[in-house]
C-alpha cells in the first residue's frame, strides 16, 4: 500500500484507515472506563440518598415517614423470610 492518501492525494504521511480505527478503539476504549466510573459513582450517591431518607425519617420530618415504615416493612418481611428458612 502506497502512503497516498486516495481521498486527499495532497495529504503526507497518510496511515490508512487502520489508523482511524485505532484511535476510534481507543477512544471508545476510554469512554467505557469513563462510562463504569459514572456508574459506581451513581450508585454511591443513590445508596447515600437512601441513608438520607432513612435519617431524615428518624428525624420530626414528616414526608419520609411512609419511606422508613415501607422500609421496615420490608425488612420485618426479610427476617420472616430468613426464619422460614431455618426452620425448614
Amino acid at each position: 500500500m502506497s502512503n497516498i492518501n486516495p481521498i486527499f492525494p495532497n495529504r503526507k504521511n497518510y496511515s490508512g484507515p487502520f489508523f482511524i480505527n485505532d484511535s476510534l478503539k481507543t477512544k471508545n476504549d476510554y469512554l467505557i472506563n469513563v462510562n463504569k466510573d459514572l456508574e459506581a459513582k451513581i450508585k454511591v450517591i443513590q445508596a447515600k440518598e437512601k441513608q438520607l431518607k432513612l435519617v431524615s425519617a428518624i428525624t420530626e420530618d414528616n414526608t419520609d415517614k411512609q419511606y422508613f415504615k415501607n422500609k421496615i416493612d420490608y425488612l420485618i418481611k426479610e427476617i420472616d423470610y430468613c426464619i422460614d428458612r431455618i426452620s425448614i
